[in-house]
């Protein structure tokens, strides 16, 4: 079903679904015990994340066949997005003042079509359709390590968390089901830990008060049923996906990070052996873009733009402008940054490619001729709010307006996005000039890049690990669209990090990256030399930074 239809007709089919399977999930906290544990992973391994899998999938294969009917079926489909992501971009225009979101909805409907199309003609080449099963999750977990899958839900009485654990003890499976009966308190906890860490004024006191009370409503649970553990696969749901495990603080007084090796996952199904080969590309090191470089757009498309806009004159104040409002300071820290990576990569001899300042396009990542083994972004990057007033008017076209994903027009997707050189000149103009060098790489592009068997992406830039939350389908953003984009290790930052202190956090990332250790390893040490320092010690600093993913676990072959 999934597979055949449109992105609406997915959404809709697990709405329709959603109150049966949070009665299921209700059930299993209700009788507890091994088997409930063990069903509610079997359930999570076929439904977390699966919707944006599913548009990610079927967008490789239209990008990767050489069948002529479903090359042409992908490329339509890849100008109705263009247009779609240029009219949601620009905001209300001349053509669509006053209609702008019956406009949206028209296009949002014409993508959803092809969609389908593509889905059903590509039935027949999907390699990814393997059977998953528990088993098979089971025999990738080994000696001395556990899995920790929380699954969110919901009943009248509000909001609840749950997690089935399993771990290998003695050459043994051990099941066990642990149940947050209040998840609005946790969410709570969630929000003050972050703001503490995030606050100049606070100090070690502070961090190890509010560390410790997220701890014990959090992981004290799980540790009381994996005593012994120090490595630990963590598949977050909700507001968990935002929140900084490693510094947590035990009854010790000592942050997990010391303590724990935690492999942060989307899905169960990350675990799973994968047929993919990693990359023998170069490093790619793009680092502190001029943001108000001249003429990166091409110059006449840029001109052509400019004489509509002044032709429209007035009309379209007060419309709305997208995201044309976006304006960015420079970022002379992020070319230091770049330039320290680039010794660093010197030194070892490793075949790389620079683009700073003017050079930072975004063309060179949306039209990579080669597949990088490690891409290095030093720049800034931004989430923006949803427009309530715009998605109200959008739902009032759809049948339904109880939405639990993103309605048409309003993608967060197009809303998480990095900044590359000339975004600040061309942001006046997004929507009218080409997409693809505007300045602006949002999520939603990054589905599109060709990055699959890229070891490792490391986005350096403010709040990448951000997005918009969903039950069950983890955050839509960067860090999740460049997973889907092929990628199998992200590394992502939860919240904005000063230029030095992620300066310091990345120098040791790459010492250790160089060496061949391998990243998810290299970002740990790192994390623990910088709480080790006197200038760094700060959770503030060491913990921002978090990885998703790697390509150890999913059993991808290095050559």
């Amino acid at each position: 079903m999934l597979w055949v239809t449109g992105e609406n007709a997915r959404e809709g089919y697990m709405r329709l679904h959603r109150p049966e399977f949070m009665s299921y999930l209700q059930l299993l906290a209700q009788v507890g015990g091994p088997d409930s544990a063990r069903l509610g992973l079997e359930a999570s391994m076929h439904r977390k994340g699966l919707l944006l899998k599913i548009t990610s999938e079927i967008q490789q294969i239209g990008r990767m066949t050489q069948n002529p009917a479903l090359a042409s079926l992908a490329n339509e489909l890849r100008v109705a997005r263009e247009s779609l992501a240029k009219l949601t971009l620009s905001g209300p225009t001349a053509e669509t003042a006053g209609r702008h979101p019956e406009a949206l909805y028209a296009l949002e409907q014409a993508v959803n079509e092809l969609q389908g199309e593509l889905g059903r003609a590509s039935a027949q080449y999907r390699t990814s359709i393997a059977k998953i099963s528990v088993e098979a999750l089971e025999a990738e977990i080994d000696e001395g390590k556990a899995l920790v899958d929380f699954q969110s839900y919901s009943t009248e009485d509000g909001p609840h968390y749950v997690a089935s654990v399993v771990a290998r003890i003695d050459g043994e499976l051990e099941y066990a089901l642990v149940n947050y009966e209040d998840a609005a308190e946790v969410d709570e906890l969630i929000g003050e830990y972050r703001e503490t860490i995030q606050d100049p004024a606070a100090d070690e006191i502070d961090f190890l008060e509010v560390g410790q009370m997220a701890y014990e409503a959090i992981w004290e649970p799980i540790a009381n049923v994996t005593s012994g553990i120090e490595y630990v696969y963590l598949i977050p749901d909700g507001l968990l996906n935002i929140l900084p495990f490693a510094a947590l603080v035990d009854f010790d007084d000592a942050y997990l990070v010391e303590t724990l090796d935690f492999h942060f996952l989307t899905s169960g199904r990350d675990l799973l052996p994968s047929f993919l080969s990693l990359s023998e590309g170069p490093y790619m090191i793009v680092a502190g873009p001029d943001y108000d470089a001249a003429e990166v757009a091409d110059p006449e498309e840029y001109q052509q733009a400019a004489a509509s806009r002044a032709a429209q004159g007035d009309t379209l104040r007060g419309a709305g402008s997208g995201l044309r409002g976006l304006n960015f300071l420079p970022l002379p820290g992020a070319q230091k940054e770049g330039e320290i990576i680039l010794e660093q990569v010197d030194a070892q001899n490793e075949a790389r490619s620079v683009f700073s300042q003017g050079a930072a396009e975004e063309q060179v990542i949306s039209e990579l001729t080669e597949i990088p083994e490690i891409l290095h972004i030093a720049t800034h990057g931004f989430f923006l709010k949803a427009d309530e007033n715009l998605k109200k008017r959008l739902l009032k076209l759809q049948r339904g307006a109880d939405l639990q994903v993103p309605p048409p027009g309003d993608n967060p997707l197009l809303r998480a996005g990095l900044a590359f050189a000339g975004i600040n000149k061309n942001a006046q103009f997004l929507g009218d000039i080409d997409t693809r060098n505007d300045g602006v790489l949002t999520a939603l592009e990054v589905l599109d890049l060709k990055l699959s068997g890229t070891k490792l992406v490391v986005l350096s830039a403010c709040e990448t690990g951000l997005g918009e939350i969903h039950e069950g389908e983890g955050v839509y953003g960067l860090r999740r669209a460049f997973q889907e984009a092929g990628v199998s290790e992200v590394v992502n930052s939860l919240w904005e990090v000063s230029d030095a202190g992620t300066q310091a956090l990345m120098i040791e990332f790459y010492q250790r990256i160089l060496t061949g250790m391998p990243a998810r390893q290299a970002l740990r040490e790192s994390q623990l030399a910088l709480k080790a320092s006197p200038l760094w010690g700060q959770p503030y600093i060491w913990s921002a930074f978090m990885m998703v993913g790697s390509y150890e676990s999913a059993g991808i072959a290095e050559t």
